[in-house]
């Protein structure tokens, strides 16, 4: 890429802030940190659960049930953290590394299709950088910002619009950044493979990541290349060209329907996650605010390469969202970049006072990422989520994981989300995605830890769970030795965090 322009850097360094200042707010606290930092908590210490799992056997397995599950999940992004967790970083430095790789790689893909699409207008190609970006429907931030509507409406705009924004998925969901900013890159691959046969094979390797990453923005692809290939005219040799770009997407594809059909978490996770699609009321809400000056930007692709895929792009990522059942808005992801192109062609054909663009543009992400930002904010403060451990809980969990005799978790919650990935230990329930029967274990378990259940029960409980260890968080609010008796050989106490040892 050649040198960025005064208003590349301007975004670029919005969205440095973006990233790292809520970062430094978290660590700011004082106390020690989970490694999570979004909204779901509990999805970032899975990741770092696969990352522990796999400084320890290499492959992952599922550590939010007991046993483990096999060990046959290998990942571009946790592996590598896993390597340097093995070699003495802990597993919250491992994850955050990927921040500013993800950053920048997502600067370098925006910048790299509003160029190629938008050649020679430097703001133009800045404005449709930004709303690749940082696009966060109005309507949808209006309601959240005054919470208009019903919480579960609200959850709807704010779960699904948050997949056309980008630079949100910086805060926690590293892997889908890099889905989302590899997209251009290997689109663009393709283009020049076409012309130069030896970058068919750097579109192949861009698009088995994006894949990797990200399941939804490989199937988007693939879309788009088998359109390529079916548009009148091509030739028969640029045909089996692009052969090579979509066998690379494919792979991991391949790969993930295998382990959601050999391994039992995987095949939990793909059946739990089937949330169906939101109202179509919802997708209109998040879309329409960028899909209307979009249609004002549409134009005939002609023999262009990147016009056709500009277009496809839209199309391909509109189906894997109506017709792939697991979480299907997470198709989405990404969309905003070709959208936000269109839309700024269609702004510079209406010929709106420069003024006027740049207040529509303000409109188009400042009043969304102010209802993103409220949104973490109050989620880092629900009792439910573990982005802190309590200095008792950190110790407890230390202890586990360095000098507690082997065997698998029980735990309090929030703190059983946090156990595989500090401990390494597997833990009887922890995830909804991950933990077979969650709803039911999870109400029992904390049941126990909150003294809502008597020995018989509780004795009961355990047996059934197969652990060695039970882990109650901050504060303890029963006492479990008592419940269990003679069951627990050893309590160690930790400031206001307990570690039960059950004895065989």
């Amino acid at each position: 890429m050649t040198r960025l322009s005064r208003w590349e850097w301007a975004l670029l360094a919005l969205l440095a802030a973006w990233t790292f200042v809520p970062l430094a707010l978290l660590l700011g606290d004082g106390r020690p940190l989970t490694g999570a930092d979004g909204i779901i908590a509990a999805d970032q210490l899975q990741y770092l659960a696969w990352v522990r799992d796999a400084a320890n056997h290499g492959l992952a397995g599922n550590l939010f049930d007991v046993p483990a599950g096999p060990r046959d999940f290998v990942h571009p992004m946790f592996t590598p953290s896993g390597g340097l967790v093995a070699l003495g970083i802990s597993v919250q430095l491992a994850y955050l590394l990927w921040k500013p790789v993800a950053l920048l790689v997502l600067g370098a893909g925006a910048f790299a299709w509003a160029r190629r699409l938008l050649p020679g207008r430097p703001r133009a190609q800045a404005a449709a950088a930004t709303l690749g970006l940082l696009f966060f429907s109005p309507l949808a931030a209006f309601a959240l910002l005054t919470r208009t509507g019903t919480g579960t409406a609200r959850d709807q705009l704010l779960s699904t619009g948050s997949e056309l924004f980008a630079a949100g998925a910086l805060w926690g969901y590293l892997p889908t950044v890099l889905a989302i900013a590899l997209m251009p890159l290997t689109i663009l691959a393709v283009e020049r493979g076409l012309e130069r046969p030896r970058w068919l094979a750097v579109a192949a390797g861009l698009g088995a990541l994006v894949s990797w990453l990200h399941p939804w923005q490989g199937l988007t692809l693939v879309a788009v290349v088998a359109g390529l290939a079916a548009f009148p005219g091509e030739t028969r040799r640029r045909r089996l060209a692009l052969a090579l770009p979509a066998a690379g997407l494919l792979v991991p594809l391949a790969y993930y329907g295998v382990l959601a059909r050999t391994d039992r978490a995987w095949e939990l996770s793909s059946r739990v996650t089937e949330v169906g699609h939101p109202p179509l009321w919802v997708l209109l809400g998040v879309l329409l605010p960028l899909a209307v000056p979009a249609v004002y930007g549409l134009r005939r692709p002609g023999e262009d390469l990147a016009e056709r895929t500009l277009l496809l792009w839209i199309v391909a990522g509109l189906a894997t969202y109506a017709f792939v059942p697991p979480t299907p808005a997470h198709a989405l992801a990404g969309l905003a970049l070709p959208l936000g192109v269109l839309a700024v062609r269609g702004w510079e054909r209406l010929r709106a006072p420069a003024a006027l663009g740049a207040a529509a543009l303000a409109v188009m992400v400042v009043p969304g990422a102010a209802a993103v930002a409220r949104e973490l904010r109050a989620a880092a403060h629900r009792p439910t989520q573990q982005l802190w451990l309590a200095d008792g809980e950190a110790a407890a969990l230390r202890y586990v994981r360095d000098r507690a005799p082997g065997g698998d978790v029980l735990a309090s919650f929030p703190l059983a989300t946090a156990v595989p990935a500090h401990t390494g230990r597997a833990v009887w329930v922890g995830h909804l995605s991950w933990s077979p029967d969650f709803t039911a274990r999870a109400r029992r378990t904390q049941a126990l830890f909150d003294g809502q259940m008597a020995a018989a029960p509780a004795r009961a409980l355990v047996r059934e769970a197969g652990v060695r260890l039970l882990v109650a968080g901050c504060p303890t609010k029963a006492d479990v030795g008592r419940l269990l008796g003679p069951a627990v050989t050893a309590a160690r106490r930790f400031e206001c965090a307990t570690v039960y040892e059950i004895g065989p």
